[in-house]
């Protein structure tokens, strides 16, 4: 499935969870992508733009050998398994979303060298944190230096 046949679909939808297979990756996108992270597992939302349609699309994708265990949190939540192909599954029962423009809003930006890193609902504690992440000069620190890095930013997490 092409990339705008995926966002057409989307379009149109607003209580279901479309899982597409790409390479050796499940992806879902836009409604899909926004009713999987809040009511199946969280993830961190992606984005990228598209030109045909000229805008930015928000996705999750995980890796094929995930598929299974992320269909029995589903079967366990109590969504159902509408469909399933080789590239496709469909999954239902979710809580309508009506709002979906504002919810996309929702997911914040942190531009750092033009790239886009959604951080979804954080609080300011997270964004910091993030930030402390992406400005961390792996290159010019030791091993022990990165180590007692990831231990400080593990605790700072903990204490969110």
């Amino acid at each position: 499935m092409k990339i705008f046949e995926i966002i057409q679909k989307e379009k149109t939808n607003t209580n279901k969870v479309f899982l597409i297979k790409e390479g050796i990756f499940w992806r879902s996108y836009e409604v899909s992508a926004i009713l999987f992270i809040k009511n199946i597992k969280k993830f961190s939302l992606l984005t990228k733009f598209v030109k045909k349609i000229s805008n930015n699309i928000v996705f999750i994708g995980f890796p094929d050998s995930s598929l299974e265990s992320i269909l029995k949190i589903v079967v366990e939540k109590g969504y159902k398994i509408e469909s399933r192909s080789e590239k496709m599954i469909e999954l239902s029962g979710f809580t309508e979303i009506t709002n979906f423009v504002e919810l996309k809003k929702e997911f914040v930006i942190i531009k750092k060298d033009e790239k886009d890193l959604f951080t979804g609902n954080c609080s300011d504690k997270i964004k910091n944190i993030i930030n402390k992440i992406i400005n961390y000069p792996v290159a010019t620190q030791t091993p022990v230096e990165t180590m007692n890095f990831v231990a400080e930013i593990q605790k700072e997490i903990k204490e969110c």
